[in-house]
């Protein structure tokens, strides 16, 4: 969990980044051209988010969680599809969004997701010494909490989230649920080969964010 990724790596994974950014722009851009923005809904919690599919995932090299205030190294967790039928949570906005969240801990969304209401999402979790990935989420309410920037939220803030929106009715998925979605683990040598393989899985479940997709199958410098 402590490595630390060479040069080159960093550099592909800037371009990546900086190309995903730019796509959420675009989509940020083209919204507010076309339409007026949707208000946000005062409380996030309160709309379900379905569990669709979940894959464990274990990497050879870590990457940084850039999704929570600790930032830290990730080499284990979930790749997750979600519904969300209240689109309005998703729309691009260059302001705080409602932050996603599972249990206790931010996951980062790899797509927008608001035309097609489908969210796929990592989901950071602990590797134990044997590699099973430590997630139960038969225990773990699936939520978005209120609009924030999730790098400024540290796991007081997340805690305290978590009792919110249980309060307000959030719940785990259902045994039934977990045994339709749970899918075969993966593992892969760093996230980048990750990202390629939820690049193929956006492109299946929001296929309307193609230019999201072809961003992030760029190849990393000097690959």
């Amino acid at each position: 969990m402590s490595h630390t990724p060479n040069s080159m790596f960093t550099l592909g994974r800037i371009l990546v980044v900086s190309l995903v950014l730019v796509g959420a722009g675009t989509a940020v851009m083209n919204w507010t051209q076309n339409d007026a923005m949707p208000a946000l809904p005062a409380a996030p919690a309160d709309f379900p988010v379905q569990l669709v599919s979940a894959q464990a995932f274990t990497l050879d090299q870590p990457y940084t969680h850039w999704y929570r205030a600790e930032m830290p190294m990730v080499d284990a967790g979930m790749l997750l599809v979600l519904k969300v039928d209240e689109v309005e949570l998703l729309h691009p906005r260059q302001i705080a969004q409602p932050v996603l969240q599972v249990g206790a801990e931010t996951a980062e969304p790899l797509n927008i997701g608001h035309l097609s209401g489908y969210v796929i999402a990592l989901l950071p979790a602990q590797r134990l010494d044997d590699g099973v990935v430590d997630l139960d989420l038969s225990t773990t309410p699936i939520f978005y909490g209120e609009a924030s920037l999730a790098e400024e939220l540290d796991g007081s803030n997340l805690q305290a989230r978590l009792q919110d929106a249980i309060a307000r009715g959030a719940q785990a998925p259902s045994m039934d649920v977990l045994k339709q979605a749970t899918g075969e683990s993966l593992h892969f040598a760093n996230d980048h080969a990750l990202r390629l393989w939820a690049a193929d899985m956006i492109a299946t479940w929001s296929p309307q964010e193609k230019d999201l997709v072809d961003g992030m199958r760029v190849p990393l410098l000097g690959q």
